[in-house]
Formats: structure tokens, sequence, C-alpha cells
């Protein structure tokens, strides 16, 4: 059974979802890095995109192939506490490795054709974009902490204003850390309509920001779901419709009248959503921004869980290319009789600032979102959303996803549409239309 990977130690960790066995990401990318190295298909001298400003960690990075003309990269963890997010790109890096063979030695279809997506493209792999979260989900008591770890200072009181319709029309009480908060949900109104309301974020310092609200997304095209970074969004479905929430403290009435977006907010208490100070203003942010600035990639894909959704950007909804891969991805997921809902990225829910829109906008990099398992109604019905996911899934989840992972590289070699012929191994398969067709009944 495969473990969850801890960023630099291994063996039994207690932590708040009980006592588990851990395996070491640093030293098995190392590992990993050894053996490609010695068949040429990894470059050893890369390990890492960057570093972080909390806790100064390499955000680790593994780049495997021999063909810089077609790149493509994976990532996980955005947000700390979603742990399957950092197996599945890392278990795909294995996979890639452990099964390329020297060419004397390559003999059945499936070879030939891992061999020919390392040797035809170059991919990226970045399992933990969020080193710093990552670990405090290690710490008693902040197992579900989903932020980066970025001391963040308002040097002076703030006020952000919004419109907000009158009439509450949702309500619960929700702990965050040692606190009750009474929540009570407004739903966002047209500007100049309802009530204006303010809340001012007090002089202070303040812990996390969301990497997945603070990419410097611009403005996208007239009639866009998603705005460009630090708009707050809202839901438009029950209970996230409207989005805003009004919190009463009720140990400390200082934060009485306090808001946050459930989408996003320039709010940083909770930091959960919160989009940072400025665009692009987080390190590990930047480190994928001045990754992708190299140039000549084609495909993205950024793990998250959990919901069991296959998310593509709001904007390329009617591009041929994105389309393509992303309805070939849906189908493998199907093969595997394991369907993901296919949808854009604001049918979940809208953002501001996040992968997609940036990737979209600025790169035009066919990209997605994959939400993996649970379920939502496995979720609430066995408590096993985000790191609460059984290492006994771990497995099972990596084998439905991996042809589709396969299938993001493929295309990027082969093209975006399907008027274009793959180019699969001379003699090795028969040439297809759709450049996913190839990975079907794909098994490790």
């Amino acid at each position: 059974m495969a473990n969850y990977h801890h960023y630099e130690k291994s063996g039994k960790i207690k932590t708040d979802v009980g006592e588990l066995t851990f395996d070491n990401l640093t030293d098995d990318l190392d590992k990993l890095r050894t053996k490609g190295d010695g068949l040429k298909i990894v470059d050893k001298t890369v390990t890492d995109i960057g570093t972080t400003e909390k806790g100064k960690k390499k955000i680790l990075a593994i780049k495997i192939g021999r063909d810089s003309s077609k790149r493509v990269l994976l990532v996980g963890c955005h947000h700390a506490r979603e742990w399957i997010s950092v197996e599945i790109p890392f278990l795909v890096a294995k996979y890639l490795i452990d099964n390329y063979k020297e060419k004397a030695n390559c003999t059945t279809d499936k070879e030939k054709r891992i061999n020919y997506l390392v040797d035809n493209a170059e991919i990226w792999i970045v399992p933990i974009l969020n080193p710093d979260g990552h670990l405090k989900t290690f710490g008693s008591g902040d197992s579900l902490w989903r932020a980066n770890r970025k001391r963040v200072v308002f040097a002076a009181d703030q006020t952000i204003e919004r419109w907000v319709e009158t009439k509450e029309y949702f309500t619960e009480t929700k702990k965050f850390g040692s606190d009750d908060y009474n929540l009570k949900y407004f739903r966002l109104a047209a500007t100049g309509v309802g009530r204006k309301e303010t809340a001012v974020v007090k002089k202070g310092v303040y812990e996390g920001v969301d990497l997945n609200r603070n990419y410097p997304a611009p403005k996208g095209p007239a009639g866009a779901k998603e705005p460009e970074w630090g708009v707050e969004t809202h839901g438009e479905t029950a209970p996230f419709q409207g989005g805003f929430v009004e919190f009463e403290n009720v140990k400390d009435a200082t934060d009485k009248g306090s808001f946050w977006s459930l989408q996003t907010s320039k709010e940083p208490k909770p930091p959960d959503t919160f989009c940072g100070p400025s665009a692009g203003s987080e390190k590990e942010v930047d480190a994928v921004v001045q990754l992708v600035a190299k140039g000549n990639f084609k495909v993205i894909v950024s793990y998250h869980n959990f919901s069991k959704v296959l998310l593509f950007p709001d904007d390329a909804a009617k591009d041929v290319g994105v389309q393509f891969l992303g309805k070939g991805m849906e189908e493998l997921f199907k093969d595997q009789k394991n369907a993901y809902k296919y949808e854009s990225g604001s049918g979940l829910y809208p953002t501001s600032g996040d992968t997609m829109a940036w990737a979209w906008r600025v790169h035009s990099i066919a990209n997605y979102t994959i939400e993996l398992p649970p379920t939502e109604a496995d979720a609430k019905a066995n408590n096993s959303k985000f790191n609460r996911f059984p290492p006994s899934e771990i497995q099972g989840t990596f084998e439905h996803n991996l042809p589709v992972a396969l299938c993001a590289i493929n295309c990027a070699i082969s093209g975006l549409t399907p008027a274009k012929v793959a180019s699969p191994p001379k003699g090795v398969v028969s040439a297809v239309l759709n450049c996913w067709e190839q990975l079907k009944g794909w098994k490790p």
C-alpha cells in the first residue's frame, strides 16, 4: 500500500487524523533523479523551482524528458491539507522513470509508448507547491490548514466595501482554530443595489495566503465569469450563493461585523481564501510564473481535492484544443470506471486569481484542475475530505488518474486538435485522430 509523503521525514508520525506511516518526499525524489539520470532522461541539477518565504523550504521539482519544445507541468498541493494531491504527480514521475527502458530492452507497446512520451516531451513535476503549509498540517490542531505561511503586514487599518442584499439567507456556527463563529451569509448584489457594507482589516500581522487566489490573472473577455485577481467572488447556488459572510466571534466582540468571501477575499482572517496583498505576491506562485515563462508549455494540470471533477478555464469553453483534450481526459476517466464531472472552473464555484485563469489569459496554455476523490457525498458520509482521505485509496486514485496524465503528455506532443493525426512510434501503434485513444484500458 502506498503511503502519504512528508516533506522531509519518514516513518510513523502522529497527526490529527491518527498515527500514519509517511514516506520522505525529499529522499524519494532524489532517488528518482539518480535513476533517471542513469537513463539520461532526468536533469539531476534541477531539484526545485524556488524557495518559500516563511520556512525557506525548497519547492521540490523533478524534470523528466528530452524535448524542451513541448513542455508539460503537473503540480500538486497548492492547498496544504490536500495530501492526495501530492501523491498523484509524484507517482506519475515514478511511473515514467521506472518504466522507461533502454531502446534495446524496449519491446512491448506500453514500453514503447512510455519511451515515446519521455523522448518527445519535457515533463516538470512539482508535488508540493506549498511545503510550509503542508508541514503545518502535521502540527496538533492544524491538520486542516489550507494557505501558505506568509506573514502579511497591514501597516494601517484598511477598509473594504461591498454591496450585499439586506436579507440573510443562510446561517451556521463554525469553528476557526479555537474560536466559535456565528456565520450569516448574505447574497452579493449589483453595485448600488441593496446595502453597502464595510469591513475593517485591523492593522497587524496575519498569517497565510491562498496560493490558488494569488496568480496574477488579468481581466478576462467581456462577460467572463471569473474576474481578474483581487476581485471578491461568490457562488451561484446555496449554500455558497452570495459568498459573503458576516461572522461574529462569540468569544471576542471586536470581530463582530467582519466579512469574508467563501471564494475569494481581500480579508486575511481566516486565510483560506485570502488573495494576498498583491497579484503574484507569493514566492510559491512566482516560482510557477517564472517556470512557465521559460516558454513551450503546452499543458498544465493542477491537482487538488476533493469532489471528483475535471475543470477547464471558463474563458476556454469554446476553444477547440482545450475542449478536445479535456473531453479526451473525461473519456479516459470513464474508461477507468471512475467518472469525473467535466465542467468549467466557475461551474464548481467562481474564483479570481486561480491557476487556470492566469495560465489561459496570459499564456494561452491548455490547463486543467483535477479535483481528486472523494466525491462530495462520500466526504460527507465518511468524513474523508482533504487529509482524511485514507492512504489505502492512494494507489487506486493514482491508477485511474495515470492514463489521464499520460494523455496530457501525449497530446502536448501530437497537438491539441482532432484534425491532426497523433504521432505514435512508427510501427508500434496505428495512428489515430484522437491522441487519447491509445491510453484506453491502460493499467500500471
